[in-house]
């Protein structure tokens, strides 16, 4: 590998690493508020976060710039279907909700969080 693919690529799994540290922070407040209101978890929920810390894990592994991150391409790839899924399933979750809900049930939830 040039230098130049070396630079790009610790670039984009720094890039994967702060999107999957976000996913991960965002859905893991959604699922301390869901223990704390005492009602089950959604598996889509779940799978998404496990999704955020596989590759959480994987970026700092394949960080380096060593040969064998380059062969890791396969892997990135699945990685890539794996959070298109979990994309399609969170939406999925937000349209049951915003569906099953009126608008003024959410903005009180929302103002009595803020407190």
């Amino acid at each position: 590998m040039g230098t130049a693919s070396k630079v790009v690529s610790v670039f984009f799994r720094f890039m994967e690493l702060a999107s999957a540290s976000v996913v991960a922070g965002i859905l893991g407040a959604y699922l301390h508020y869901v223990d704390e209101a005492n009602v089950g978890k959604n598996g889509r929920i779940v799978y998404s976060i496990v999704i955020a810390g596989i590759s959480i894990f994987f970026s700092l592994v394949l960080a380096p710039p060593l040969r064998y991150s380059f062969f890791a391409f396969p892997f990135d790839f699945a990685m890539f279907v794996c959070w298109i899924v979990a994309f399609g399933l969170l939406i999925n979750v937000c349209r049951h909700l915003m569906a099953s809900t009126s608008s003024a049930k959410l903005y009180r939830f929302q103002r009595a969080d803020a407190y």
